[in-house]
């Protein structure tokens, strides 16, 4: 009998479309996996409001959210917190502004940001020029150069993270990365981590999968990404994350493949 899995994935680019969507035979693969016995781990950057609407569609044992800042059972019990300290935000905050184009600064219900076009209702204009800091889950900044902010990240003991290559970053608790969140979940069930599986696509799911017995890139992942993986599953378009656990758990829900 095989030995309970555990099964991570980023949500973005990774087990989502394009278009945001999840096919009805990803559905029918996770709900036959956790039949089985496994469990299955979402590990997303979302914050939490963005998280739950997928949380109630995929339904899984865990859901990691802000990268790993914060985790919730499937019942959505909060058992890891894991904030940037308020005076630790307000210092950073203090001097952020002059080197970078945007700021923003996600707390568990609100993003908060100097963006002023940036308008929702979970966002909440703020130009941090009386800011007191807040205890929050990341700090994100737009065009900062990315050895000024590796050098702040190693000053305040917080991580520093690129997504994608582009031109957002953001700081974070330093235990709060997929990798840790991933460690500590396995800890948590009391299962190796050669049972565990992760697959991902950008810079952040690299230690994930580097971390896990199981570690899977996307298609359409980062070059980087692909090459950190023991295995390159399909693309998110082509259900990537769905077949490979088809055919690695023998559902044949994907019959001859197509």
């Amino acid at each position: 009998m095989m030995e309970k899995k555990l099964v991570f994935f980023d949500l973005d680019d990774t087990l989502l479309k394009k278009d945001k969507s999840v096919s009805n035979n990803t559905l029918k693969v996770l709900e036959l996996i956790k039949k089985l016995g496994h469990k299955i781990i979402i590990a997303t950057a979302r914050n939490k409001r963005t998280s739950l609407p997928l949380v109630e569609l995929l339904k899984p044992d865990y859901t990691i959210i802000n990268a790993g800042s914060y985790i919730i059972d499937k019942d959505k019990k909060v058992i890891r917190r894991l904030p940037i300290d308020q005076n630790i935000s307000k210092e950073l905050v203090s001097v952020l502004p002059i080197m970078t184009s945007i700021l923003s600064i996600q707390t568990e219900d609100i993003l908060y940001t100097n963006d002023i076009s940036d308008k929702s209702d979970i966002r909440e204009y703020n130009d941090f020029s009386n800011f007191d800091g807040y205890d929050c889950y990341k700090i994100l900044v737009c065009d900062l150069d990315q050895k000024l902010g590796k050098e702040m990240g190693k000053k305040y003991n917080l991580d520093f993270e690129n997504y994608f290559g582009g031109s957002w970053s953001r700081f974070s608790h330093i235990d709060a990365t997929k990798a840790k969140a991933l460690e500590f979940i396995a800890s948590y069930e009391k299962v190796d981590l050669k049972d565990t599986i992760a697959f991902g696509d950008d810079y952040g799911d690299i230690g994930m999968i580097k971390v896990s017995g199981i570690g899977v890139a996307m298609a359409n992942g980062l070059p980087d990404v692909k090459n950190s993986a023991k295995y390159i599953c399909d693309s998110a378009e082509n259900d990537g994350v769905a077949r490979f656990l088809d055919q690695y758990f023998h559902l044949n829900v994907y019959s001859g493949g197509k």
